[in-house]
């Protein structure tokens, strides 16, 4: 299930990740891939440094809840730094859910328990720090 609204997606997340799912990642991981590629088919494309500041974009460092359960820190990756800890990588339903979601948007995490999220606060995002590397 995914959001009503569709994701806000900077150029530059898009076409890495575009450039991802078309790798051996894309392939192996082919139920996760699809829905990545779902998310960012509907997402509306903005340009990176036109990114709003409470924008979850790739590496930003994210502060949110499910349902019932207490707040957790993380940052969306991919999938290579998706051992480190503290991490959750942008294929993974909460990743994918995440990404190109604003602070105090709640969205479904598409499984089979119906869960949401909700982003709750943006500790660190790359292009606000001008960060363009990442």
């Amino acid at each position: 299930m995914t959001s009503p609204l569709p994701p806000l997606v900077t150029s530059l997340d898009v076409k890495r990740l575009s450039s991802l799912l078309l790798t051996r990642v894309g392939v192996a991981y082919l139920a996760e891939a699809r829905r990545l590629r779902e998310e960012l088919y509907r997402a509306t494309v903005i340009a990176s440094d036109a990114a709003p500041p409470d924008l979850v974009t790739m590496n930003s460092t994210i502060v949110y809840e499910e349902e019932g359960e207490p707040p957790k820190e993380i940052t969306v990756v991919y999938p290579w730094r998706s051992r480190e800890r503290g991490v959750v990588s942008v294929l993974s339903a909460l990743g994918t859910a995440l990404l190109g979601r604003r602070v105090g948007a709640e969205t479904p995490l598409g499984d089979a328990w119906n869960r949401r999220v909700r982003v709750l606060s943006l500790r660190y995002q790359p292009e606000a720090a001008g960060h363009w590397h990442l």
